[in-house]
């Protein structure tokens, strides 16, 4: 996307510079300006708004994207500081990201308030890691020793097959694989570039 605002920006530049260029040249404003009555005004009209419309497009998207990098950043921070038993899966970073990313999809699918009902209703899942608990951190807990028990029985040997498999037991929906498997990709890259697993070891709440 980026490289595509670039050469947007390459373009008007140029168009822009011709406009200039032709405007010393002939000393007549009026040499350049497109004649409504001819087909030059709907072309050039045209032209302009599907410039705007690419750049707004392109404006919004880097925006979402931003936001969502943002709001994944700050959520693993706060589990990372709130649930040390996540560290318990230092020895399978690839686990640790995993279990990072179920946290993220089900805190935002089932919010705080909407936690709290399920348990006075007392649901057959329920708190962060949706799963039969007391509170939010047996819930992590159980999740945590759910997903090193599926890890050891694997009998994949391929990781990426293995990590899906391993979702695919939590929750056999497709989408959920899917948008889990987003998650623990954008995760892992953070942690790649800015160190969060270990900046937030010793930290807490």
């Amino acid at each position: 996307m980026n490289h595509l605002f670039i050469l947007i920006i390459a373009i008007a530049s140029i168009v822009l510079n011709w406009y200039i260029a032709r405007i010393a040249f002939t000393g007549n404003v009026s040499d350049i300006l497109p004649d409504s009555s001819n087909t030059a005004f709907q072309f050039y009209l045209a032209i302009g708004l599907s410039l705007i419309s690419i750049v707004q497009v392109i404006y919004e998207r880097e925006n979402y994207n931003l936001k969502r990098t943002r709001f994944i950043r700050e959520k693993i921070q706060k589990y990372l500081r709130k649930y040390k038993v996540i560290y318990s899966l230092k020895g399978n970073l690839e686990l640790l990201h995993l279990s990072l990313a179920i946290l993220v999809l089900e805190d935002f699918e089932r919010p705080k308030f909407i936690r709290i009902i399920e348990n006075i209703l007392r649901t057959k899942t329920r708190n962060i890691a949706q799963n039969d608990s007391i509170d939010d951190i047996d819930s992590v807990t159980i999740l945590v020793n759910q997903l090193q028990d599926l890890a050891i029985n694997s009998k994949e040997e391929d990781e990426r097959k293995k990590l899906r498999s391993i979702i695919k037991k939590i929750n056999c929906s497709d989408q959920y694989v899917t948008n889990v498997m987003e998650l623990f990709n954008t995760i892992s890259r953070l942690d790649k570039d800015f160190k969060i697993v270990e900046a937030n070891k010793y930290n807490e709440k």
